[in-house]
């Protein structure tokens, strides 16, 4: 019996329980606040356009490069020595000028090579005077020589010609003959040593012409013991200290010649035909860096790379080294660079604020039976169209007013010819939104307004794209 009393009454708590939710609904159902019905707009929101233009833009490449200095030496020791002279004013970081002296070595083994070699040239031109002395003196005894040999002989035929008339014996032709015989001789050996002389002379210049190369050597060896800066720049190291030992082919500093950087940019192969010695270019750090520097293409790569589909062109910046040093471009920067042609192109261009994903707005005559336009009443304004997205295909930006386009812009995409669908893509005359960005989406109907410099009464913009 209890077992079913227990049963009834929690059945009627749960009853009570369940009525009184329903009430409780009741009155919040009956006490509900009443929305108020809001009417669809009925004119579309009035959106600034322009005609999608082409215009003639110069030609531009980039790619990237590292700076380095046209002129930079590391000046190797050239003689070995004992440092002894370092002039305070060479440290690193300093700028030197050409011929300036950096290290002077110990060069008192040269200077007294030098000496030696120096009397032992005076001593071989001595004996090259000497000779010529000694020549002449033997040409004089030669023609001495020849006019006794003349008169023995004339004795000689005259001795047997009287001997033939028998006004002579033989022993006179015979001493006659003897006399031109050793008149001979003599002459035999005086030209003998004449004709030594040019040897003679010959061997003593080359003796001569030995010391006098061994000398110049010794001179240049005493040069090089002074080290001194090839060209005027900033010194990059120092290497040696007064009273160490410098040997043949250490590097005793660098130096490193700001005032004309090079770099080797890498650009698309197409620029290969376009562009040319002479051209501009703007180059950037690569990276939160706003300083610029501006150079000019000195030369050109004859070959292209075909692993990588790019050219080499080599960009030549010339700056004041003793201008701001953080204003100077130093080698080993890695830079963006901005090649600009001479050639001129014609392009469609855009805002470059228009563009998302490489993506533009554009406005497009509504649809038949368009449902979105249903909502909107078209007779009140002076004409509508409906939104619509266009491909792009950015080749580069630029930075360029165009007054008859826009008179407030100044940074626009240039769009390629290349890669894109030709159904989806930008052309020319196509209307494109200028304001409201944020605020529209593809197929809204619109109220175009035309972009020109009174549209300042116009609303301003929703926001960009």
């Amino acid at each position: 019996m209890l077992k079913w009393i227990s049963r009834l009454l929690r059945a009627t708590v749960g009853l009570v329980a369940l009525a009184a939710a329903l009430a409780f609904y009741s009155l919040l159902f009956a006490t509900r606040p009443t929305a108020e019905r809001v009417e669809p707009t009925t004119v579309p929101p009035t959106v600034r356009v322009m005609p999608a233009a082409e215009r003639p833009v110069e030609r531009v490449w980039s790619g990237y490069g590292t700076a380095r200095a046209v002129r930079a030496s590391e000046i190797g020791v050239e003689v070995a020595g004992r440092v002894i002279e370092r002039p305070d004013s060479v440290l690193a970081g300093r700028p030197v000028e050409r011929g300036e002296l950096l290290y002077r070595l110990d060069d008192s083994d040269y200077t007294q090579r030098a000496a030696s070699l120096t009397q032992q040239a005076v001593a071989i031109r001595a004996e090259i005077n000497g000779l010529e002395v000694e020549r002449e003196r033997l040409g004089d005894r030669v023609a001495l020589a020849e006019n006794e040999v003349e008169v023995a002989r004339r004795d000689l035929d005259r001795a047997q010609q009287s001997f033939e008339r028998g006004a002579a014996n033989v022993s006179e032709v015979d001493r006659r003959e003897q006399t031109l015989r050793s008149a001979e001789r003599t002459l035999t050996s005086l030209l003998q040593q004449l004709e030594l002389i040019p040897s003679r002379v010959a061997s003593a210049e080359a003796r001569l012409a030995s010391l006098d190369a061994d000398l110049a050597i010794a001179e240049r060896n005493i040069e090089r013991s002074s080290i001194t800066a090839p060209f005027a720049g900033v010194l990059q190291s120092v290497e040696l200290e007064i009273g160490e030992w410098a040997r043949v082919g250490d590097v005793a500093a660098r130096v490193v010649d700001l005032s004309k950087i090079e770099i080797p940019v890498r650009l698309p192969a197409s620029a290969a035909s376009g562009v040319s010695r002479g051209d501009a270019a703007l180059l950037r750090p690569d990276g939160p860096d706003d300083r610029a520097w501006t150079g000019r293409v000195a030369r050109i790569a004859p070959e292209t790379d075909e692993r990588t589909r790019t050219v080499g062109a080599f960009v030549e910046v010339r700056q004041d080294p003793a201008a701001d040093p953080g204003s100077l471009l130093r080698p080993g920067r890695f830079l963006a660079a901005q090649v600009r042609s001479d050639l001129v192109s014609t392009r469609l261009i855009v805002p470059r604020r228009l563009v998302t994903d490489e993506r533009v707005l554009v406005a497009e005559p509504i649809r038949d039976g368009d449902p979105a336009a249903a909502r909107f009443d078209l007779e009140a304004v002076a004409s509508a169209m409906r939104v619509a997205e266009r491909e792009i295909a950015v080749e580069r930006y630029i930075e360029v007013v165009f007054p008859d386009l826009d008179p407030i812009e100044n940074q626009w995409a240039v769009c390629s010819d290349e890669g894109v669908s030709a159904t989806r893509a930008l052309r020319e005359g196509d209307l494109l939104l200028l304001s409201n960005l944020d605020q529209l989406r593809v197929g809204d109907i619109i109220a175009p307004a035309d972009s020109a410099p009174t549209t300042a009464s116009l609303p301003s913009d929703g926001g960009e794209g």
